[in-house]
């Protein structure tokens, strides 16, 4: 008695293979989820997304600093509200100060701005901001006059540099 024909067993061998073939992990770095992703030995944790074993599908999956998800891969930041105030600009995918010294301020294109917790600003808006004896023009913060003309100096001493000069009384 036969009981199959020579394409049914082609058949039964065919759908065997594609059963097998189905419970198959892809390739790495290919992936159908998770799972195919998780036991690749020194990857560390990896999601699958796109159909690619990759470090992140969204944020969520970023531990720690680089806790923002760019095209699969965890960073520090991709926008500069992304990063804490210590560090408040985004360059190059990671969390950076401003500036450390006015010589920062003018390599960034900002040489008339000083540099104050780490941002780049102006020295002065008001009198109030500047040091005792300063005061603030134009953004900066100078010496305060003591003078602006001789006639705000004693009698024999004269306004120069805003310093009344001279042998008066």
């Amino acid at each position: 008695m036969r009981l199959l024909s020579h394409s049914g067993i082609r058949v039964f061998f065919g759908v065997m293979a594609l059963a097998l073939l189905a419970g198959c992990r892809p390739t790495f770095p290919l992936c159908r989820h998770n799972e195919d992703c998780a036991t690749e030995p020194g990857q560390g944790l990896l999601v699958c997304a796109l159909g690619r074993c990759q470090e992140c599908a969204r944020g969520q999956d970023c531990p720690g600093e680089r806790s923002h998800c760019q095209q699969g891969h965890c960073v520090e930041c991709a926008l500069p509200a992304d990063c804490p105030l210590d560090r408040p600009v985004c360059q190059d995918i990671r969390c950076v100060r401003e500036c450390q010294n006015e010589a920062d301020c003018a390599g960034r294109g900002k040489p008339d701005l000083v540099c104050r917790d780490f941002h780049c600003q102006r020295e002065c808006e008001k009198d109030s901001d500047c040091e005792r004896a300063m005061e603030c023009k134009n953004t900066h913060c100078i010496p305060r006059c003591q003078c602006q003309s001789d006639q705000d100096c004693l009698e024999g001493k004269s306004c120069q540099n805003c310093v009344c000069a001279g042998t008066g009384a």
